[in-house]
């Protein structure tokens, strides 16, 4: 009797088929980006690839395009020598998923979203901002999108951006998220991030420590803290717990605060990094910024 998936079993194998994925993809994102160096950008797609090879197998496959103005639903026709996922990167579009893809993001716009995401806006809001971009420009019913089963501007554009940086920071280290101009106090709260994702926010405004992911709260694991009673001084020996690190508080200077709901804010935080690293180990790399 077939059972149902646990929801760790899919990520699990969600995370495992993309980073297969990312193995394939270096050579065509190496010459995209040595192509396009300071050249516009182009919104046209080649909808075909020119294959030499003598009975070389063909498909083909009928996708929605997102640019940075617009969207349009194309098809795509690739071959066994150049596979879809491939055709796709070399021409300056990521994937919405690891396998038979029917969205399609440009690595271009991507790139605006992670200088922005640098500048402290959230991938999230982001997805959204470009629905309602493309709704202001008159563009169709985003709804109609990949048939309406997904929308593409939540889930699947947090896909296509997060492995979109796995795949650059694989080959560029520099391409991880680095902050210019950090607060040291936390008066205007506290972001956690896991590789470039968004893990824990203390607002000053909210309030709350909110589990999210890329800066979309989940709705789910939700702890209230009182900022001003928030248990800084327990933060060290969690960070030491998980690898973390604090980027940009001065060396030797505690944290201020009183309290002790120590236990609540582990298990909020370990439960959010098992979440997040999948089928990985709990991350070593982290980064903990204070917010502007």
């Amino acid at each position: 009797m077939a059972t149902r998936k646990k929801a760790s079993e899919v990520i699990n194998n969600s995370s495992a088929n993309w980073r297969r994925l990312l193995d394939t993809l270096e050579g065509p994102l190496r010459d995209y980006l040595r192509e396009s160096k300071g050249k516009p950008i182009s919104n046209a797609f080649p909808c075909a690839v020119a294959c030499r090879v003598k009975g070389c197998r063909r498909g083909e496959q009928y996708m929605s395009l997102l640019f940075w103005d617009h969207y349009e639903d194309v098809r795509i026709v690739f071959c066994h020598c150049n596979p879809l996922c491939r055709a796709l990167v070399r021409a300056g579009m990521f994937p919405t998923t690891p396998s038979e893809p029917s969205v399609a993001i440009s690595m271009a716009l991507l790139d605006f979203i992670h200088k922005s995401f640098q500048a402290g806006t959230s991938v999230a809001a982001g997805g959204k901002t470009l629905k309602a971009f493309y709704e202001h420009r008159g563009m169709p019913d985003t709804s109609t999108i990949d048939g309406g089963d997904l929308d593409p501007f939540t889930k699947g554009f947090k896909a296509a951006y997060k492995w979109y940086s796995v795949l650059r920071e694989k080959m560029d280290p520099t391409y991880r998220l680095q902050y210019d101009a950090i607060d040291k106090t936390p008066r205007n709260g506290l972001l956690l991030f896991i590789k470039g994702h968004l893990l824990l926010s203390l607002t000053e405004a909210a309030g709350s420590i909110e589990a999210t992911e890329s800066g979309e709260a989940t709705g789910s694991g939700v702890l209230e803290i009182d900022l001003v009673r928030f248990p800084w001084q327990t933060m060290p020996s969690l960070l030491a717990k998980y690898n973390l690190f604090i980027e940009g508080w001065p060396e030797g200077v505690p944290f201020p605060g009183q309290g002790d709901k120590t236990k609540t804010i582990e298990k909020l935080l370990k439960d959010q990094l098992r979440d997040l690293a999948g089928d990985e180990e709990i991350p070593h790399a982290a980064r903990c910024s204070t917010s502007t």
